[in-house]
């Protein structure tokens, strides 16, 4: 038990530091797309606003990969910057984000 509390003790004295960005902020740059990563020209390339997709389950995924090719053949995909998944849609979202064996045509179907 001594050494539990002295561990919580010395755990509530670590200091936490947290990175603050502030996109209002006069000549704010977001971090992704700074000059020293390789994405960052595609990604200045696109426009400035993101997807996101959630649902509940095995629905989630259904709903994500859908809208996604929806927005896809409307060439909305395209455009964004971001695409987020929450929920059951990050089992669509894993997928989307790591599979490197289909192209995204391949992927979503036609």
């Amino acid at each position: 038990l001594s050494w539990l509390l002295s561990w919580l003790r010395h755990r509530h004295e670590t200091i936490v530091r947290a990175r603050v960005w502030r996109p209002s902020a006069p000549g704010f740059q977001f971090p992704e797309t700074a000059a020293d990563l390789e994405t960052s020209q595609y990604l200045l390339g696109k426009s400035d606003f993101g997807i996101a997709v959630a649902g509940g389950g095995m629905r989630g995924l259904g709903l994500a990969h859908g809208a996604v090719r929806a927005l896809r053949d409307a060439g909305v995909l395209q455009q964004a910057r971001y695409l987020s998944a929450t929920s059951g849609s990050v089992w669509f979202g894993q997928v989307l984000y790591y599979q490197t064996q289909d192209s995204l045509d391949q992927l979503l179907g036609r």
